[in-house]
């Protein structure tokens, strides 16, 4: 697995993060997209640390 994977979640969560301030009315949605993509990267590391694959 490469070592590049935390640059994929953070290319995903900065504009995310900085969305919350730019957009006018970002409503509900951007928050939740954060906590999923925030909680998917954790989950990630975690295996990633472990050394298993992930299933599937």
């Amino acid at each position: 697995m490469p070592r590049t994977v935390p640059a994929g979640y953070a290319v995903a969560i900065y504009p995310l993060a900085l969305g919350r301030q730019w957009l006018p009315d970002p409503g509900d949605w951007i928050s939740w997209a954060l906590a999923a993509v925030v909680l998917t990267a954790a989950v990630h590391a975690a295996l990633l640390d472990t050394g298993r694959a992930p299933a599937g």
